[in-house]
């Protein structure tokens, strides 16, 4: 036993020895370092100046109410200990030998070398490096010093380093002029950036605030209870010189997800991420979606997008107010409808452009969609669906498809689907939490590249001391047949000559636009619209909506509005000099002639004879899979239909059964005369009656009666069938 001891006091004396002698000595300069070190570069590998930072200097003054918050919140026993709080610590181990969730023991000393000096890994090891540079850092620092150098070290999200920053731009103010109320508030961010993230999540915010003023009701920083139903006024002051801010953004939280390292980690480790950011189009997107004579309020939201169809690279995106795109999620509307009804109807095969369909009040179980001011157009086709955006048609398809296979296809793109998406409310895009706008520009970036998918990125690719991201590695997924997109971008291009999106007709090359609205509860009021549109070279995706619940849009705000004229903006910038090129057409396509009666009269698609005049067939693409199974052999078979003849007193009467694409002519002859024509029928469906006088002079001879069918053919022959004949004798 005695021997026990005096090994574990050596081991012990070794292991505190170590740690409070030993180790590496503070790096200064990256301690005081006031910006991050991540450096980011556009597409043409040229560093991207988005930041206009300001930081704590050595002796500025910081309000007791703010360094109260973080000490509350963060590290109680601050003022107290040497680096290490070995209560916290010891806190934690039992925590975690019980099984508990693992927790750490970090003071705020501990976690300025973390974010300062170390890698993002979670081991001993490093653990340990921070326990001692602690130790060595508050031997050299006063606890006011390393509390300067830990608020200019924190990352607040949306793309703001320090504490300077982050109260300029959530609450425009200067850090003398912040209330407890946000002192807190910003105390509160710093666990969880994303999810504390006063823009984007308020309601988080505001709990996790009133956590840390009870933490220093506790400790005797706060006296009273009256911040319970606090409301601070977030301000979103963006700085507007910078056109960067939004794009640098969402590439840092998208770096922080691939690298799996927080924002707050990631912002100061010595990497540098590539991303597709063209410096030219951010410049046009940024004077486009903050230019507000494209709103009807000041209070209304705008987002624009635009994507290299190539790269799958986001070259460009703008927010006239601060957008997590990850996160942000709205009701897509009608831009749905090619992704979830359209195209997997063309390419199971159920459906194509010039299928029949009829538009009609319509219930599919307890569900009864409208179209737009309920007005109904009767027998149309999938295409005038499709550029119209009519409700019904895109339903029936859904139905048609199959809601399981429908959200199949989604989540092959990256839809994120909840288990109440799963209705017929999905094909007007009625969902459960509705969709990112990443999402739907990766489906259209689909249609776009021959049905192919691939993630859009912000990042191209992050290099340390190798290469940590290569997007350029990320494999493309084949969702739709080349076939169908060939399809989907014909109809499309239409939405732009006769369809909800006719803003854009003017434009001489070839473009696929889509528009999409949503009503409010009060359907006097729109909460959002869109207009997405792409070409062979890009896809752009331009939003607007209410700020909140209290500023809707009017009713006159509609995706083939204002929306529309945003893009309209953004595509005469970017092809000013050149155009893109015309869609390519994929193998697997056959023309075809389809009977143009059979499609206008009976409502389905029916492949003609050879024998068909041209006049009487309309001329379409098909998937050579996926062709019509009737052939039309009116113009083969000429015979009469159900021809029969009958007396009825002195008359004799012909019937027969007439098809309106073919003549009649019904010849009278007898052995002294030639033959005359005596009646022809023409544009007759259905059965038909001829009544003719029969002949009362002497019979020594017999009259013949002869019905032909016949049409001219495409040189203007007549075609003539097998007679039907009868006598009067």
């Amino acid at each position: 036993m005695v021997s026990l001891l005096v090994v574990l006091a050596t081991s012990a004396s070794v292991f505190f020895g170590y740690l409070y002698l030993g180790g590496e000595d503070i790096d200064m300069a990256k301690l005081d370092k006031l910006e991050a070190q991540v450096v980011l570069l556009d597409k043409d590998e040229q560093p991207i100046e988005y930041m206009d930072n300001k930081y704590l200097k050595n002796g500025d003054a910081i309000p007791a109410d703010l360094v109260n918050a973080f000490v509350a919140i963060e590290d109680k026993r601050f003022f107290r200990h040497k680096g290490l709080d070995y209560y916290r610590i010891a806190g934690a181990m039992v925590s975690n030998l019980k099984g508990n969730h693992l927790q750490g023991g970090s003071t705020i000393t501990q976690q300025l070398i973390k974010n300062t000096m170390l890698s993002g890994q979670k081991t001993l090891e490093r653990k340990f490096k921070e326990a001692q540079l602690a130790i060595k850092l508050e031997k050299s620092f006063d606890k006011n010093e390393i509390m300067r150098m830990y608020l200019n070290a924190l990352y607040f999200g949306s793309g703001e380093y320090g504490v300077v920053n982050a109260a300029r731009r959530f609450f425009d103010k200067s850090l003398d002029e912040l209330s407890l109320e946000e002192c807190a508030m910003l105390a509160s961010i710093v666990k969880s950036p994303t999810k504390y993230n006063p823009i984007y999540h308020y309601d988080n915010a505001i709990s996790r605030t009133k956590v840390v003023l009870q933490k220093m009701q506790e400790l005797g920083y706060v006296r009273t209870n009256d911040y319970k139903n606090m409301d601070i006024i977030i301000k979103n002051k963006l700085n507007e010189n910078n056109i960067y801010s939004n794009y640098v953004e969402n590439a840092i939280l998208q770096a922080s997800t691939l690298l799996g390292i927080p924002a707050d980690e990631l912002a100061y480790q010595d990497i540098k991420i590539c991303t597709y950011l063209d410096k030219a189009a951010q410049q046009n997107m940024y004077n486009i979606v903050n230019v507000s004579d494209f709103y009807e309020d000041e209070n209304h939201l705008g987002i624009g997008i635009l994507v290299d169809n190539a790269t799958r690279g986001i070259t460009a995106f703008c927010s006239k107010d601060d957008v997590d795109l990850f996160s942000f999620r709205r009701q897509p509307a009608s831009t749905i409808k090619p992704l979830v009804s359209y195209a997997p109807a063309i390419d199971m095969g159920i459906a194509h452009p010039l299928s029949p369909i009829l538009d009609e009040k319509t219930s599919f179980g307890d569900y009864s969609p409208n179209n737009y001011r309920q007005n109904f157009v009767g027998w149309t086709n999938i295409k005038d669906s499709l550029i119209n955006s009519y409700n019904i048609p895109a339903v029936k398809l859904l139905d048609l498809v199959g809601i399981e296979n429908a959200c199949k296809y989604l989540k092959d793109m990256d839809f994120e689907l909840d288990k109440n998406d799963l209705g017929y409310p999905l094909a007007l895009g009625g969902m459960t939490y509705g969709t990112t706008m990443l999402e739907l520009v990766g489906g259209y970036c689909t249609l776009a590249n021959m049905g192919e998918y691939q993630p859009i990125s912000f990042v191209k690719s992050i290099h340390g001391n190798n290469m940590l991201f290569d997007n350029s590695k990320t494999a493309p997924k084949q969702v739709f047949k080349p076939t169908t997109t060939y399809f989907v971008n014909d109809m499309m291009k239409d939405c732009a000559q006769n369809g909800t999106a006719r803003k854009l007709s003017s434009f001489d090359f070839e473009l696929c636009p889509k528009t999409g609205t949503k009503s409010a509860t009060d359907k006097n009021f729109n909460t959002d619209a869109y207009n997405i549109c792409y070409t062979t070279r890009h896809t752009m995706l331009f939003w607007q909506g209410g700020k909140d619940n209290n500023h809707p849009m009017s009713k006159s705000v509609t995706g083939g509005g204002r929306p529309t004229l945003m893009a309209k903006s953004m595509l005469s910038n970017i092809y000013d000099d050149t155009k893109p090129a015309k869609f390519d057409t994929p193998n697997g396509l056959v023309e075809k002639k389809i009977d143009k009666y059979d499609l206008q009269v009976n409502h389905k698609l029916t492949l003609t004879s050879d024998n068909t005049p041209s006049k009487f067939s309309i001329k379409a693409y098909f998937d050579k899979e996926n062709l019509p199974n009737e052939i039309d052999t009116t113009f083969d078979n000429l015979s009469i239909q159900d021809f029969q003849t009958r007396n009825e007193g002195d008359n004799i009467v012909i019937s027969f059964f007439a098809n309106p694409r073919l003549e009649y002519v019904l010849y009278h002859r007898n052995m002294l005369s030639k033959e005359d024509i005596l009646q022809t029928i023409k544009d007759r469906q259905g059965k038909v009656e001829i009544t003719i006088k029969k002949n009362h002079s002497a019979k020594l001879f017999f009259d013949k009666y002869t019905l032909i069918a016949r049409y001219l053919d495409d040189d203007k022959n007549y075609i003539v069938g097998e007679p039907s004949s009868f006598y009067d004798l």
